[in-house]
């Protein structure tokens, strides 16, 4: 596996950011690009300091990309750091220049751990035109719960989405894309899975439910007994990678 940092100034973010690149040793065709999206208090680093990514990447014809987002939530942010722009266009044009990488939809991924889950779900339902499938591991699907639950979050909450109400039945409304989804545009598919330690899971179980009953496709994996932690993200990472693998060949 060969690992690349790339820092460049971007027009969405309106600074200079990094993000990572993990690529096959041996390339053999055009690479399947997956983004990562890491969970809050983490950053573009965190996936080879806390996984098995060589060890899941071996032989597999896949591009992993990580960037950084901070605390954003993947959010267009008020104070012009658009980072939902970035990492759901401007983030894979970029990577598209620099590495030989698939440019269909049918070969392109995004995946995310908890605050990132929420992320790859909020981009490749927004841009299904883009995403052929989003892997969210342990995702807070329900901000709106996390809001009313986490009083002490709500000045940073009310910095990215204004207020509950405009929250609402927005682009940042999980269960309102799926529920109001326009059957012109092609459904992602979704696999959710999260464990059953992990404060989480009810709000996921509602998720897949929801988006099963709009008749998207996906499945979850909810049999494993772990939190929300990295022995269960591991886990999972492996079979995340096989399957996009096996979706590429």
């Amino acid at each position: 596996m060969d690992y690349i940092s790339v820092n460049f100034f971007s027009q969405s973010l309106k600074m200079k950011t990094t993000f990572n690149v993990c690529l096959p040793s041996k390339i053999t065709r055009e690479l399947s690009p997956i983004i990562l999206l890491h969970g809050m208090g983490d950053d573009e680093n965190s996936w080879l300091q806390n996984s098995l990514l060589p060890q899941y990447l071996a032989k597999k014809q896949l591009a992993l990309i990580m960037p950084r987002a901070d605390l954003s939530y993947y959010q267009d942010t008020p104070f012009g750091n658009n980072y939902f722009n970035y990492v759901s266009m401007e983030l894979l044009q970029k990577c598209r220049q620099l590495f030989p990488l698939q440019k269909d939809r049918q070969y392109t991924y995004i995946a995310g751990i908890s605050m990132g889950g929420y992320g790859a779900l909020k981009v490749a339902l927004n841009h299904p035109d883009s995403f052929a499938k989003c892997y969210t591991l342990s995702p807070n699907v329900d901000l709106l719960k996390s809001w009313r639950t986490h009083p002490d979050r709500d000045a940073w909450f009310s910095a990215l989405f204004d207020s509950p109400e405009l929250f609402s039945r927005s682009s940042n409304d999980l269960f309102s894309l799926v529920s109001h989804w326009d059957d012109a545009a092609p459904k992602p598919a979704i696999y959710i899975a999260c464990g059953q330690a992990d404060p989480f899971y009810d709000d996921c179980l509602r998720f897949y439910k929801n988006f099963k009953k709009q008749h998207f496709p996906g499945s979850q994996d909810i049999s494993s007994p772990q939190g929300h932690n990295w022995i269960f993200w591991n886990e999972q990472l492996k079979k995340v990678f096989e399957d996009a693998a096996s979706l590429s060949l």
